[in-house]
């Protein structure tokens, strides 16, 4: 099935070797936004609703430290975000945007998320973002392929 919708990626990808740069950077910024929240989503459901059953050692019940490591905080601190990659990559090398999925650390709450992810002396490991990654891969292409199948032919259809 991988294989399957890998060529039929390439060949949606050809189709848009005509369009103009700025059209075609934004067909495929949103096949890879598309693709990348699948694999938030798959996160955020790998996150135990059990943080805080009561193994945090020396953290008193119903305190402050207790409720920030909440199963909700670090679901929400779970986003995607764009990142341009032009310094990278040389021009011409395709497109220069890239999507990550990650933990916001700005928001500050959700600090904790590696110790979740990999475990501690204290704390065994129960990751949620490695599993999403790899249980990901064929849905973002799947989802990536159904897109462009949907927007190609209606730009092409505006003869763009």
């Amino acid at each position: 099935m991988a294989l399957n919708a890998d060529l039929e990626l390439k060949k949606l990808l050809k189709n848009l070797k005509g369009f103009e740069p700025k059209l075609k950077k934004n067909v495929l910024n949103t096949a890879t936004r598309r693709g990348a929240k699948l694999v938030q989503e798959d996160a955020q459901g790998n996150v135990g609703s059990d943080l805080n059953d009561g193994k945090h050692q020396g953290v008193k019940k119903g305190s402050r430290r207790e409720k920030a490591h909440s199963s909700e905080e670090l679901k929400h601190a779970i986003i995607v975000k764009k990142k341009s990659v032009s310094k990278t990559l040389k021009a011409g090398q395709g497109n220069n945007t890239v999507y990550q999925v990650g933990i916001n650390l700005f928001l500050g709450k959700a600090w904790y998320a590696h110790i979740v992810e990999y475990g501690s002396k204290l704390h065994p490991a129960r990751p949620f973002m490695t599993p999403a990654f790899e249980q990901s891969g064929n849905k973002v292409l799947n989802e990536m392929t159904k897109y462009l199948k949907l927007r190609i032919p209606k730009i092409l259809k505006k003869g763009l």
